[in-house]
């Protein structure tokens, strides 16, 4: 049986904003989703934007939600 708690990318979309300065900082808003829970929002700079990256952001929030108590 596969674990119940696995995370799932749902979307991927580049997510400009402007800085206080009126620069434009570019990012990258990973959604996913960690079994039924979710869908939980990832941002990451373009610059630092890696598959790695959002692994870690994932399975963080995966660990998190397995320990919490269910009925």
């Amino acid at each position: 049986m596969p674990n119940m708690l696995t995370p799932h990318v749902v979307r991927v979309v580049q997510a400009d904003r402007l800085t206080p300065a009126g620069a434009v900082e570019r990012q990258v808003r990973v959604s996913y989703m960690v079994g039924d829970h979710g869908p939980f929002d990832a941002v990451f700079p373009e610059a630092g934007f890696s598959a790695t990256a959002v692994k870690t952001v994932m399975d963080a929030r995966a660990a998190e939600l397995s320990k919490l108590p269910t009925a």
